[in-house]
C-alpha cells in the first residue's frame, strides 16, 4: 500500500521509469515458468517497495519490533503525520522517488482508514528516527520500518480493498512469488504491496490495472535479484505519472 491504501504509503516508488535488461545475459522467465533468452528493454524492477514507504528493506528488519505509539492519551491523527513523513522520503532525492504531491496522495490514501491509525501510527514512529535510504530501484525508503509498514498497509488493504484489483494482483505475486529471484518478494507480501498500489483512494487504479495487464502477459527475468517483468515500462511510467499528477489534477 494503491485502492499501495492504502496506498497510502504508496510508495513503491518508481516514479520513474523502467531499467533496461543489459547484455543479454540476464535470464527471463515466461508467465508460465519457462525459461528463455531474450531479454528485452523496457521494464522494471519488481521490488514491490511502494512510493511512500518502507517495504524496501522487510527482509532485514523482519526481527524489527513495532514502535511504541502509546504515550497515553488519544493517538493522533495518522492522516496529520503524512507531511512529515513525505517530506522526510522526498528529501532524500532518490532517482525514482515520488514528488511530494504524489506521496502526499499515496499517504493519505494509506491513512483513510481509522481503524487503521494505530498501525499507521507505529509506522509513522519509526520512520521519525529511521534513516531515509534508496533501494536498487531508486525508490525512497525507511531503513528498519519495513515490518511496520507492511502492518500498516496490510490493515489498509483489508479495511478499504479494491475488489477490481484482486484478481489481477493475484496473477501477478503468482509470477513474482514464483520467479526464483533471489529477492523476490512473497506471494502474501506481493499482495499486500499489490492492492495498495491498486487502492481506489489514490484516483490511478485504472492506471495500474493496465500496468498489472501488461505483467501477467510478459515474459519476466531477474535483474539485480529482482523479478522484472519485460517491455512493461510505459504502463509502469503512466501509472506513477498519475500519482504524481493526483494533487494538481
Amino acid at each position: 500500500m494503491i485502492y499501495e491504501r492504502t496506498a497510502l504509503m504508496i510508495a513503491l516508488a518508481l516514479a520513474a521509469g523502467a531499467c533496461d535488461i543489459a547484455d543479454g545475459d540476464t535470464d527471463t522467465t515466461d508467465t508460465d515458468g519457462s525459461a528463455s533468452s531474450d531479454p528485452s528493454a523496457g521494464s522494471e524492477s519488481e521490488s514491490e517497495s511502494s512510493p511512500a514507504s518502507g517495504a524496501s528493506d522487510t527482509a532485514e528488519s523482519a526481527s524489527a519490533s513495532g514502535a511504541d505509539s502509546s504515550s497515553g492519551g488519544e493517538p493522533p491523527d495518522a492522516t496529520e503525520r503524512c507531511d512529515a513523513a513525505c517530506e522526510a522520503l522526498v528529501a532524500a532525492d532518490c532517482s525514482n522517488g515520488l514528488t511530494m504531491e504524489g506521496c502526499l496522495v499515496t499517504c493519505q490514501a494509506l491513512t483513510s482508514a481509522d481503524a487503521c491509525d494505530e498501525s499507521a501510527n507505529a509506522y509513522f514512529d519509526c520512520t521519525d528516527t529511521a534513516e531515509i535510504l534508496c533501494d536498487g530501484s531508486g525508490a525512497a525508503y525507511a531503513q528498519g520500518c519495513g515490518v511496520q509498514y507492511l502492518i500498516a498497509i496490510g490493515c489498509a488493504v483489508t479495511e478499504d480493498p479494491n475488489p477490481d484489483i484482486v484478481e489481477p494482483c493475484t496473477d501477478h505475486c503468482t509470477i513474482v512469488a514464483e520467479s526464483g529471484c533471489g529477492l523476490a518478494n512473497t506471494f502474501d507480501d506481493c499482495m499486500v504491496d499489490c492492492q495498495w498500489l491498486g487502492a481506489t483512494g489514490t484516483g490511478c487504479d485504472d492506471e495500474w490495472a493496465g500496468y498489472l495487464a501488461c505483467t501477467t502477459q510478459a515474459q519476466w527475468g531477474c535483474l539485480l535479484g529482482f523479478p522484472v517483468p519485460e517491455m512493461c515500462g510505459e504502463p509502469y511510467v503512466d501509472y506513477y505519472a498519475c500519482i504524481n499528477d493526483a494533487a494538481s489534477g
